[in-house]
């Protein structure tokens, strides 16, 4: 991940553990004056929503775990059978050894270090059939959690950032909304591009992608590239543009990005005239706030309905917020629906 140090923070979080009254009850007096943990919060800034965004995760991860247990320990009891064998029944009978193709592949990949012998067969065997084991135990409690129709109200910490007028993929109204505070030039930032285009595949309904820039000042070409972006928006293009520069970091000089717009079909005397002029830097600096504001320190950075998400992560940590936001939609939608009957 690409950083930026000694930024001043202000910043707005939601969390449960932390009413108004506590943000506004002073931790300190100061010759008879006030400091109040709200500005202790805004203090401390990206690192305090870092630290309890790991305490979410912790609490959410034993929340889950406590779920799992009660839901199998009341399957169990209505069927009649102990637990073990609930799971017996319900998981290890419905998972087969792994055959041997598959073996095969996962030996193939699985990575020795120098002068080490490669790991036993059935070493692999097991992790396997271990893995196939727990998919199927997070299906069935999945299974008995929908048919439970639980709630869940552990509330994940939440940053107030807004999409601005910034441009976006998918639709205006979904019910997920990633924004995304990037730049051209940071490698981190590129290597999760791919991620995103899969997101946006597997949620076409109901996430909402936005960009924002977040040019770093150890990037030199970041900014001008950022406002080449906004002149390419300026003609409807920003997109194609957006993958250009992407997918040309040491191509980021003037000239270059007004070769890009030729080569995409921009007017190029009007792309020229918007590059030079300048005028896109406002809204450079404009975003640059907006991320300062909401904690943004490096990036690439990610809001999911203001859900903290730090650098370049895997697919995996977008899909489980995305995941929980739409659940925590379909319980308010439900939930909206029952109370007008």
């Amino acid at each position: 991940m690409s950083v930026i140090t000694a930024v001043p923070l202000i910043m707005l979080f939601s969390w449960p553990a932390t009413g108004n009254g506590e943000s506004a009850r002073a931790a300190a007096h100061l010759g008879g004056e006030p400091i109040s943990v709200a500005e202790v919060d805004r203090e401390a800034g990206a690192r305090l929503l870092a630290l309890r965004s790991q305490e979410y995760t912790l609490r959410r991860q034993a929340l889950d775990r406590l779920l799992a247990v009660r839901l199998l320990e009341g399957e169990a009891t209505r069927r009649g059978v102990s637990p073990a064998e609930l799971e017996r029944v319900e998981v290890e009978a419905k998972v087969a050894v792994p055959p041997a193709e598959a073996v095969d592949a996962a030996l193939a990949v699985a990575p020795t270090k120098a002068g080490a012998p490669p790991s036993p067969r059935e070493a692999v065997e097991a992790r396997l059939l271990q893995q196939a084991r727990a998919q199927r135990r997070a299906a069935f409690v999945a299974e008995l959690q929908a048919q439970a129709k639980v709630e869940i109200l552990l509330e994940p910490p939440r940053v107030a950032v807004t999409a601005d007028d910034d441009p976006s993929l998918g639709p205006v109204d979904a019910a997920v909304t990633l924004i995304a505070f990037s730049d051209f030039q940071c490698p981190y930032c590129a290597r999760v591009e791919p991620t995103l285009a899969q997101l946006r595949q597997r949620y076409p309904k109901d996430l909402r992608v936005v960009f924002r820039d977040f040019p770093l000042p150890m990037h030199k070409e970041a900014a001008k590239a950022a406002e080449a972006g906004g002149c390419a928006d300026e003609q409807g293009q920003f997109w194609p543009m957006h993958e250009r520069l992407f997918a040309n970091p040491k191509g980021l000089s003037v000239d270059d990005l007004k070769r890009h717009a030729a080569e995409l079909g921009l007017n190029a005397e009007g792309f020229a005239s918007c590059l030079d002029s300048g005028r896109r830097a406002v809204e450079v600096q404009a975003d640059i706030q907006a991320g300062v504001a909401a904690g943004v320190t490096g990036t690439p950075a990610f809001f999911v309905n203001g859900r903290f998400l730090n650098g370049a992560q895997p697919l995996s940590a977008f899909v489980e917020a995305i995941e929980d936001e739409l659940q925590r939609a379909r319980a308010s939608a439900a939930a909206a629906a029952s109370s007008v009957r």
